[in-house]
Formats: C-alpha cells, structure tokens, sequence
C-alpha cells in the first residue's frame, strides 16, 4: 500500500514573492503558509460566495510589495470586484508610506469657514438576509475645506492640496459622526498622493469601486437632415443659369 501524499508545487512566482515579503517584514512564514494566510484575509474582505483565485493572491502580493507594506497588516487589504482583485490603503497605510520617505519632514491642516450642516447616512440593518432600509440624519459643524501641506526636506515650498466637504463627503456613519476627523484624514491622502506620486485606492472609494456610478442623462443620437438639390426645370436657358427678369429703369 501506497502512503505517499501528493503534494502541490507553489510556482516559482508565487515562492518568491512570498520569501520576500516574509523576510521583509520579518514574519517567519513559510511560501505556503503566507499565501494560505493572504488567501483568508482576501476571502474575509470579499462578497459571499466569492471565491479567491491563485492570481488574485498573486496581484495583491505584488502591489503589497511596490508599495512596500505588510500584506498582513491593517495597512492595506485586497477585496473582490468584478472577477479581479483590487487594493485598498487605509489611512494608516497611508501615514505609514509617508513616514519611511527619507525626505518627509511632517503635515500641516488649514482649516476653512466652519458651517452647521444637516447630514445623512445609512443605517440600514439585514434582517434574515433582506435588507431594511434606514436613514438616520445629524446636525454637525463641519469645515467648508481643509488644506493639507507636506513639508519635504529637499524643497523649499510644501506641497499644498485642498479637500473640499462637498466632494469628499459619504453618506456613511464615521462621515456624519466625525466629519470633520474623517476631511482631515481625506486631505491627508490627497496630499500625501501628490507629494510622492502614489497611485492607489483608499477606503472611502471602496463604494465607487463595487457600484459604478449611472450616468445621470443619455445622450440622444441625432441624425443629421437630409437636403435635397433639386435642378432648376423651368425658365432656364440654355448656358444652365436661371433667366431672371430685369427690372424696368
């Protein structure tokens, strides 16, 4: 009798990236255990009933390592949408890619007109698997916009960009409880974004993510009007000009 388990072969990609982000951040995993381990946090962020591909371990293991964070860590973690995997940063994902920029030299906020503003956002609960729909509204001061500066140690005027309420508001419970926290946290990234030309999503765009948003009119195809020639028939001479009747002087 036969006792030999087969076992399956890790490709070499998959080994290799796995050792090195296992002995980058210093967590002592084998290959296998940290794909095992990436796997599971992938399926814990993914939709019910989604299943997590090879590849989607392999696309969120290499973006851990262009943006040099722990795969394993609060920092950064992968969801499903649409048959791939996409990455989100959270904001101290984002505070830690800040502070390992040798010329990072820290943030300031400028804060706009404050304003009291009636907020929403839903509350809605899942009772036996049906969703019941809940809109809870707040008064809350908030800021009209807050500016963030980075400061760099090799320049000599920070880089400045400004968050606006209007635009970065969502209609979730942390935004209409903490407004004001949650625009610091907003401007913080866009700036962060800009000073180091990071490109990647944050954990308010997880909604825009997963429903695309509906164009809100349609274009109507027009056709363009036909004009129709019609050849001169009648007073026509024979040069093909019209005889036109001079006026008596």
């Amino acid at each position: 009798m036969n006792n030999t388990k087969t076992q399956t072969t890790m490709p070499t990609e998959f080994v290799k990236i796995s050792n090195e982000l296992s002995k980058k951040f210093e967590m002592g995993f084998s290959a296998e255990m940290l794909y095992s381990k990436v796997a599971e946090k992938i399926t814990a962020n993914a939709r019910q009933g989604a299943v997590v591909s090879p590849n989607d371990v392999y696309s969120f293991m290499l973006e851990c390592k262009t943006l040099n964070l722990n795969p394993l860590a609060k920092h950064i973690y992968g969801f499903l949408n649409g048959g791939k995997v996409c990455t989100i940063v959270s904001i101290d994902g984002w505070r830690e890619i800040a502070n390992r920029e040798p010329n990072y030299d820290g943030y300031e906020f400028i804060y706009g007109d404050m304003a009291v503003k009636t907020l929403a956002y839903d509350s809605s609960s899942y009772i036996s698997g049906q969703k019941v729909p809940k809109s809870v509204t707040v008064e809350r001061k908030v800021c009209e916009w807050i500016e963030c500066k980075i400061f760099l140690k090799n320049r000599s005027r920070p880089v400045t960009f400004r968050t606006y309420f209007e635009e970065a508001f969502r209609p979730s419970q942390p935004w209409a409880c903490q407004p004001i926290q949650m625009l610091q946290n907003k401007a913080l990234v866009n700036a962060i974004k800009n000073a180091f030309s990071i490109s990647a999503y944050t954990e308010d765009d997880r909604e825009f993510i997963e429903q695309p948003i509906q164009p809100m009119y349609e274009i109507q195809k027009q056709t363009s009007p036909k004009f129709e020639i019609q050849s001169p028939t009648e007073n026509t001479s024979d040069t093909g000009f019209l005889d036109i009747e001079q006026p008596d002087f």
